[in-house]
């Protein structure tokens, strides 16, 4: 690679798409992204048109290519969502909408999946947040009149990289990373597990092939070229979740390091060279990481981000309605103090993840008239942090935490880093608005195309703290005894909402 050369990491996000286009070294020259929403006309229904993601994918791409003209593109790595599927015809295309697990409908063929094969998913897939293996199930319920036409069942990553290389169904593709939310693989081996295969009703033939996150999977095909600006032939490079993407561009490339990934996802993530799933259904997921012989032992909340944006749009009112400066709303939660004044909120608003639940819902303990919205928001804040806590009994013993990194829109909150940093009790890195993501599949694509030779230590070097935060030990032993409160409470919390559910479906089925 030149100097002149360009190195593009394009990620396929919840909101939109971005592509950014970065210097060997580091320095990000152009940036451009397209929107979109998720399709949600009813609880329950949350989806992509599929086909305009890749679209978005493309807009992204001619965006800043008027930004680079001239200079040499060297390589388009892709990072996407992680727990979703869409399916694809033999040639390529989508047939069906790409739905998340924010999309409840197939609940049912998780909980019977799970149920039936909770202990197999952990010990060989390392995780029992089977997204892939019952959305199949449920796309061929529902949808009947389109199983004949469907070829495989892929990701968004293969989506979109499939849709700029002009693939069809047997090219596409999917890196190891995703391979913890299929409910299909062995995380140990990297492989389809001709077992969880067996059980899901799902044959080879309908799943993508596996390649290394650093493979070249094709090149922009010459339509892609002419619509996106870029020149036709630039290498694609299969890439990996965003979430793994993250991990990379934030250094949580190392024992020691855990990360704070503060984005609709609320995630609390470990590195390890040990692939040790958890016997208990509420331990953590086991991801393979996009570094050879490295694990992401992580914790996810489903739309922890986005329960504290929907509290704070909700709570930022003065009493007479008017609209006030989320910045006093954080400064009077910071005054309230560790505790919430009493208040406990449970933030499961779309289902758990471990264990995965769609059935579970969120709530609020302890209120009285004397709490308001900075007693409110702080409990949000604090439920996310308290949760990841949870975890980290679960982690393999000789996984020691020196520091949490935090990164992602989340982190704009000083509140909610120094409560994480409390409640964890360990030294917290903010890396504020760096592109951790961005840059993590960019270097992954430069790697693949020999620019450079290890795209987890380069990010390393060029890592950027903006601020240290340090736990205050007071505050920590005070969490340590609300920890325990906290997590005797979501056990009751979740025995009670699952009772619920089960009257719910009982009452619709007597209707």
């Amino acid at each position: 690679m030149t100097a002149a050369g360009i190195m593009i990491g394009l990620d396929v996000g919840s909101a939109s798409t971005k592509a950014s286009a970065f210097t060997i070294d580091g320095k990000l020259v152009a940036q451009g992204s397209v929107g979109y929403q998720v399709y949600q006309p009813e609880p329950g229904v949350a989806e992509y048109d599929a086909n305009e993601l890749c679209r978005a994918a493309v807009g992204a791409l001619a965006a800043i290519s008027s930004q680079i003209e001239g200079r040499r593109v060297t390589s388009i790595a892709i990072d996407a969502m992680m727990s979703g599927a869409v399916a694809i015809n033999v040639a390529g295309k989508p047939v069906t909408p790409y739905t998340t697990t924010l999309d409840t409908r197939f609940g049912p063929e998780l909980t019977e999946f799970v149920a039936e094969h909770g202990d197999v998913l952990r010990r060989e897939a390392g995780s029992a947040q089977a997204t892939l293996a019952p959305k199949i199930a449920w796309m061929r319920r529902s949808r009947p009149e389109l199983n004949d036409q469907v070829a495989k069942y892929v990701l968004a990553g293969s989506l979109v990289g499939g849709h700029l290389a002009g693939l069809d169904a047997d090219d596409h593709y999917l890196d190891p990373t995703y391979l913890w939310t299929t409910g299909l693989a062995s995380g140990r081996d990297g492989k389809w597990s001709p077992q969880l295969m067996a059980a899901a009703g799902v044959n080879a033939e309908q799943l993508p092939r596996i390649v290394a996150c650093t493979d070249v999977i094709g090149s922009l095909s010459k339509e892609m070229a002419a619509l996106t600006g870029l020149s036709h032939g630039v290498p694609i490079v299969a890439g990996c979740g965003d979430q793994s993407a993250g991990y990379i561009g934030a250094g949580i490339t190392q024992p020691g390091i855990a990360a704070d990934s503060a984005g609709t996802y609320a995630v609390f993530a470990v590195a390890s060279p040990r692939f040790e799933p958890s016997h208990s259904t509420s331990g953590p997921d086991v991801a393979v990481a996009p570094v050879p012989g490295l694990f992401h032992y992580q914790h996810v909340i489903i739309g922890g981000g986005l329960t504290r944006q929907w509290a704070a749009d909700l709570l930022d009112r003065d009493a007479d309605g008017t609209s006030m400066d989320i910045g006093s709303l954080e400064a009077q939660a910071d005054h309230v103090g560790p505790g919430a004044d009493g208040l406990r909120f449970v933030p499961y608003l779309g289902g758990t993840a471990t264990p995965p639940d769609a059935r579970i819902r969120g709530g609020l303990y302890g209120l009285t008239w004397s709490h308001g919205a900075p007693e409110i928001y702080r409990a949000v804040l604090e439920s996310v942090a308290l949760d990841h806590a949870m975890s980290r009994k679960f982690l393999p013993q000789d996984a020691v935490i020196d520091h949490i990194v935090g990164y992602g829109g989340g982190v704009r909150s000083r509140l909610w880093n120094q409560i994480k940093c409390d409640v964890l009790g360990a030294p917290y890195e903010c890396l504020g608005a760096y592109p951790v993501t961005e840059l993590g599949i960019a270097l992954i694509g430069a790697q693949g195309v020999g620019g450079v030779d290890d795209a987890a230590a380069t990010a390393r070097s060029m890592r950027h703290v903006e601020q240290v935060l340090q736990p205050d030990e007071r505050n920590h032993n005070r969490y340590l005894v609300i920890a325990s409160e906290y997590e005797h409470l979501t056990d009751q919390h979740r025995a009670l909402t699952d009772s619920l559910a089960i009257r719910q479906s009982n009452d619709k089925e007597t209707t």
